[in-house]
């Protein structure tokens, strides 16, 4: 992982649904109370960003990045530079298949379980290719 996110762009004001003391680097999702983040659990569903420092408690202030390059974990099959990427279940980077929330795009190829740059721009859903 060769990049530095000094570019990132971290939401003020939010906090920790729980403890996320391991999930440093996770896609997160809105929790059910207001202003609180906790890891996505749905593949493809809509994300907040990426979660940037390791609350241990919920109420602990979570560094979320929302936009511009983030360092993400990948899940199963790992990533190439230039797919579109969206969450797994488990809120780790994957290639993002139909009708999935675009999170961001790979910028370098890493493989499953290691961490690498996305570019974080919550670009929408992915259209259905055409039959």
């Amino acid at each position: 992982m060769g990049n530095t996110y000094e570019n990132a762009t971290i939401a003020a004001g939010l906090e920790a649904g729980g403890d996320l003391s391991t999930k440093q680097y996770y896609f997160m999702k809105a929790h059910t109370t207001p202003n609180q983040v906790t890891t996505n659990g749905t593949a493809g569903g809509p994300v907040v960003g990426v979660l940037m420092n390791e609350p241990s408690a919920a109420g602990d202030a979570a560094d979320v990045c929302v936009r511009g390059v983030a360092p993400v974990i990948a899940g199963s099959g790992g990533l190439t530079a230039g797919q579109a990427v969206m969450s797994d279940n488990a809120g780790k980077a994957v290639l993002c298949t139909q009708a999935k929330f675009i999170v961001g795009t790979a910028l370098e190829t890493f493989s499953a379980a290691a961490v690498g740059s996305v570019l974080i721009d919550r670009a929408g859903y992915k259209k259905l290719d055409p039959a």
